[in-house]
């Protein structure tokens, strides 16, 4: 069963993956760090249209 913060674990696990800094990754995806901070620790969750950015860098990374 998925938790409310499934996301946010899975944006913590691809940073720290890829060594990257709330800031980097939140550049990479056109948001503020802030926004990834709040992803992380479950007080919010991405639009449908960020989703899927973030999905699609998870799907590069296994075609690499």
């Amino acid at each position: 069963m998925k938790t409310s913060n499934d996301f946010g674990l899975e944006v913590v696990r691809y940073r720290s993956r890829h060594k990257l800094s709330q800031s980097d990754l939140a550049e990479i995806l056109d948001v503020s760090y802030m926004t990834i901070s709040r992803w992380e620790i479950g007080k919010s969750k991405p639009s449908k249209v960020v989703a899927e950015r973030f999905y699609e860098l998870v799907r590069m990374e296994g075609v690499k």
